[in-house]
Parts: structure tokens; C-alpha cells; sequence
């Protein structure tokens, strides 16, 4: 009697596991060799090696700045122009310390 129960169950065992196992798909490939494409989307910041430290040979105020960031300049290049109304007045003053 108990035989008989324990050959039921192992039949019931081993349908299941069929069952189980029949739902995977199993897919098989021939080895190959190709190009891996990977994308990698990232954010931050990008700084440039080189850099350049700016001044003027006068005192004053940017008026106008003339280059655009990343614009390639050449030794001599005007990168901006001052706000003459400093100079003027300074000017204005000596010569008024003159008379």
C-alpha cells in the first residue's frame, strides 16, 4: 500500500517538474566574434587643461567683452574694451590740477 502511494507521488513529482522546466525557454547560439556598442549617458562638468589668467594694463570697467568662450584668439587680439568715462574724467582732472 505504501508503495503504491510513494510510486503515485514520485509520478506526481516528476510531472510537475516537467511542467516547471517546460516554461523556460532554452535558446542556444553558434560563438562568434563582434563589436560590443555600449552608451553611456552622463552628467558633470567638462574643464579644459589650459587656461588664462586675464588683466589690463588700466584700471576700469568692462564695457564690452568681444570674444565669444571658445573662440581661438591670436597673440594682440582685442578680447574687450573698457568704459572710457573713468579715463575721460581722470584725464579731465589732471588737466584741470595743470591750469
Amino acid at each position: 500500500m505504501f508503495a503504491s502511494h510513494r510510486t503515485t507521488i514520485a509520478i506526481l513529482l516528476l510531472m510537475c517538474t516537467s511542467l516547471v522546466y517546460a516554461e523556460a525557454p532554452v535558446r542556444v547560439d553558434v560563438v562568434s566574434s563582434r563589436t560590443i556598442v555600449q552608451q553611456v549617458n552622463v552628467t558633470g562638468s567638462v574643464t579644459s587643461p589650459r587656461s588664462a589668467v586675464l588683466s589690463t594694463a588700466v584700471a576700469g570697467l568692462v564695457a564690452d567683452i568681444v570674444v565669444d568662450e571658445g573662440d581661438r584668439v591670436e597673440t594682440g587680439d582685442a578680447l574687450l574694451s573698457l568704459d572710457a568715462e573713468l579715463a575721460e574724467l581722470a584725464l579731465a582732472r589732471s588737466q584741470a590740477e595743470v591750469q
